[in-house]
């Protein structure tokens, strides 16, 4: 082989590898994202071959509207890589609000995707409604304050005073007697507060294993913040104590 096939051969393998095209990188406020759309681009030249998700909690009143969603992503080498994506009207846009199952499915698939082509930049669409308070420049942000103007002052004509009467005094309403709002589980007739859902119970113990969190640490945890165990929590305490555990990662 001469030196132009060697060349040739070269050129042809570089073209081969791997790269991520940069029209997929947005720059928000000096700091760089990269779109979903990107992240599936790459994969696929990394050989991505399957894409699964399952719904671990579907939103619902007692949960405050949260979903959560594991991905699983594999290759053509046999590598598997998974994560988790939550969503609720609080980290969602207004405009996605009413999309809160799909929102969580597109970002537990990017944190997977990410995983599988080793890209550190954070997903665009894993971003919360409020994009200073994600990206750290909510200080350094520069608000501009709308200018008050002065009402005109006019110039009034004095009014005649009328004869004062005597005011006549109503009697005082007394204040309706309040009584403090019981709060708890223990509180709620016949346990009327929704328990812990078996699909809570799996998410909470497949991220603690994911994050290398055992069983009875997670029952710990459990314990010192709410004073009962995992199996034991509320449908919304356990969807705070998932929050908790998944950000803590």
């Amino acid at each position: 082989m001469d030196c132009k096939d060697s060349v040739d051969t070269v050129d042809t393998a570089e073209r081969k590898r791997p790269k991520l095209n940069q029209e997929f990188v947005k720059n928000l406020q000096g700091k760089d994202f990269i779109l979903y759309n990107g992240l599936l681009d790459l994969s696929h030249q990394k050989g991505l071959m399957k894409l699964d998700v399952e719904i671990l909690q579907f939103p619902n009143a007692e949960n405050g509207n949260e979903a959560v969603v594991r991905a699983v992503a594999e290759t053509r080498h046999g590598d598997r890589f998974s994560d988790i994506g939550d969503a609720s009207p609080k980290n969602c846009n207004k405009l996605i609000a009413s999309h809160i199952i799909r929102m969580a499915s597109t970002r537990a698939k990017a944190r997977a995707l990410r995983d599988l082509t080793n890209i550190g930049l954070t997903c665009l669409e894993e971003l919360g409604p409020d994009l200073d308070e994600v990206i750290g420049n909510s200080k350094e942000a520069k608000t501009v304050k709308p200018v008050k103007k002065e009402p005109a002052v006019k110039t009034l004509e004095p009014k005649k005073e009328a004869p004062q009467e005597s005011p006549v005094k109503t009697p005082a309403t007394p204040k309706p007697k309040t009584e403090p709002v019981k709060t708890g589980v223990k509180d709620q007739p016949n346990n009327a507060v929704p328990k812990v859902s078996e699909a809570q119970t799996r998410a909470i113990f497949n991220v603690g294993r994911r994050r290398g969190i055992a069983q009875q640490e997670l029952d710990d945890m459990s314990k010192k913040d709410f004073g009962v165990a995992v199996s034991d929590m509320t449908s919304l305490q356990a969807s705070q104590f998932l929050r908790r555990i998944q950000t803590a990662a």
